[in-house]
């Protein structure tokens, strides 16, 4: 039985985004580098300089056992460029200060999400089955004659809480496909 939702494939515009960037993450330290990415994503949240416009993600450029380069972060409005204060209210430090040199400063940086053509499929479970879901999403795309490319993403439709059930865990895994 498929621990996934039917597949999808649809295709998006580029999505700005603002992240926290890991490079050579070992895959064993990857639970350590989000909790460290989305507490300073959080912080930003807190001070108006990162106005999601929806759900966090995870954008990797590498397959797991390898180290990855990994992108933790929120999709935002607009991309944020070196002169814009826009995103930030006026009572905040980026006032006096672009917003990316905030980011910059609190360890965060501007990216996007890629466009195109891309495949998706739903995950409602814990995190523990991600790597079978993986599975079934590649196997599922050879069986219709798709070819994956680089780089996927996992958006994480609901968050944890620390005290919720993680068979209520919603995942989006989404990659490029030809």
């Amino acid at each position: 039985m498929s621990i996934i939702s039917e597949i999808r494939v649809l295709s998006r515009p580029v999505t700005p985004t603002v992240v926290v960037r890991g490079t050579g993450v070992p895959f064993a330290e990857l639970e350590e580098f989000f909790d460290s990415a989305f507490g300073t994503l959080g912080a930003l949240i807190q001070r108006g300089l990162l106005i999601p416009t929806g759900p966090a993600f995870a954008l990797y450029h590498g397959v797991p056992p390898e180290a990855l380069d990994v992108e933790v972060g929120f999709p935002v409005a607009a991309p944020v460029d070196s002169s814009d204060t826009s995103g930030a209210s006026s009572s905040s430090a980026a006032s006096t200060t672009s917003i990316s040199e905030a980011l910059r400063a609190a360890g965060a940086e501007t990216s996007e999400l890629p466009g195109g053509q891309r495949a998706t499929a739903t995950l409602r479970g814990g995190y523990d089955l991600l790597s079978q879901a993986w599975t079934e999403l590649m196997e599922g795309l050879a069986a219709q004659g798709l070819k994956p490319g680089m780089p996927y993403w996992e958006n994480y439709v609901t968050m944890p809480e620390p005290e919720g059930d993680p068979a209520e865990n919603v995942t989006e895994l989404v990659v490029p496909v030809e």
